[in-house]
């Protein structure tokens, strides 16, 4: 029998009953949230005292308080999410809004530490703001104007994904490690984000059979990708990717932060792998354990559709855990062919 446990520790309490938790966490985005449903009232125990106090929970902790949750079952515990309280709501119950390192990051970037001519000299702000994060950055495409005075290091991952079309992916990979680079092209090239090992699901064992899982299409996909740049000079540079023997229309886009033909090249091809990549689209619907987070490989193994037996990326993982249960919420994306 399995049975559900769970700590969480917000500034210096904790408690382990809750409504409910849910965690978002993504490849996409550096942002990784988490929301702690509550009762309104609560008991508190404090050492040396005989009796129990009540308190309304949105009095005892406030922005910015440490956060960390602790999920699993029958005492096996993982750490699911660690960061801050961002925000707190009260109505019948209390929701106690979270968010990881990047809460961090909406500090404002002091000017003497940024020259930001490319990718990892602008990932140079992050690294002296919190200097124990680590950087993995797989890319170093040259852009141009990335900062400006005032902008957090928030804005600057934020900058990076705009001014490349979003192809340059910055994610937390560990809970101390950023990760930074053209995440479908690294997926080809058989990249390993993070400490995690493959693991495995079967359908209908501990994932469940209606998971909406399906065969990622390239129907609509491009024949080419074409990115381009005006520079002040008025001579136009290019970088193009291209699918030989395909009809579809072309995807083009001017982006004038990127300097250089060769940066425009790599984003091109990147554009082009997130288009093509051989994989699968929509979400596999799982239990809480085995503990998955975007970046792992995920083994998948159905009896019923062999076609979808592989080892695929996780691009991002939603956890849901209450009163009601727990499920783990893993999109799955690109095929891994290289091990």
């Amino acid at each position: 029998m399995f049975v559900l446990n769970s700590k969480i520790a917000i500034g210096g309490f904790f408690f382990t009953t809750v409504n409910e938790v849910v965690i978002r966490k993504s490849v996409h985005s550096v942002v990784e949230t988490a929301e702690v449903h509550i009762p309104a009232v609560a008991m508190i125990r404090r050492k040396g005292r005989a009796q129990p106090e009540r308190r309304t929970p949105s009095e005892l902790f406030s922005a910015g308080d440490a956060v960390v949750i602790k999920l699993g079952y029958n005492g096996s515990l993982e750490t699911e999410f660690t960061g801050y309280v961002k925000n707190i709501t009260c109505n019948r119950h209390v929701i106690i809004e979270c968010e990881g390192v990047s809460w961090l990051l909406r500090r404002v970037v002091p000017e003497k530490i940024v020259n930001a001519n490319d990718v990892q000299s602008a990932l140079v702000a992050i690294r002296k703001m919190l200097p124990g994060l680590h950087v993995k950055c797989k890319d170093n495409v040259e852009l141009t104007n990335v900062f400006s005075s005032g902008m957090s290091g928030l804005d600057v991952v934020n900058a990076i994904s705009t001014y490349t079309d979003g192809n340059i992916k910055c994610f937390m990979a560990d809970r101390d490690v950023l990760w930074c680079g053209r995440f479908y092209t690294s997926c080809a090239n058989g990249e390993v984000f993070n400490r995690g090992s493959v693991v495995k699901y079967k359908v209908g064992y501990n994932a469940l059979r209606d998971s909406e899982l399906r065969q990622h299409s390239t129907e609509g996909a491009p024949a080419q990708v074409v990115y381009m740049r005006r520079p002040i000079s008025g001579v136009v540079e290019s970088g193009t990717a291209a699918k030989v023997g395909s009809t579809g229309a072309n995807y083009q886009r001017v982006l004038n932060h990127v300097a250089g033909r060769k940066g425009l090249k790599q984003l091109a091809d990147e554009r082009m792998a997130r288009f093509r990549y051989s994989g699968l689209d929509g979400q596999l619907t799982a239990y809480l354990q085995p503990y998955v987070q975007p970046g792992y490989r995920v083994s998948i193994s159905d009896s019923l559709n062999k076609d979808r037996d592989g080892i695929y990326v996780a691009e991002s993982v939603e956890v849901r855990f209450g009163v009601g249960g727990a499920r783990r919420i893993i999109e799955i994306g690109p095929k891994v062919t290289k091990m």
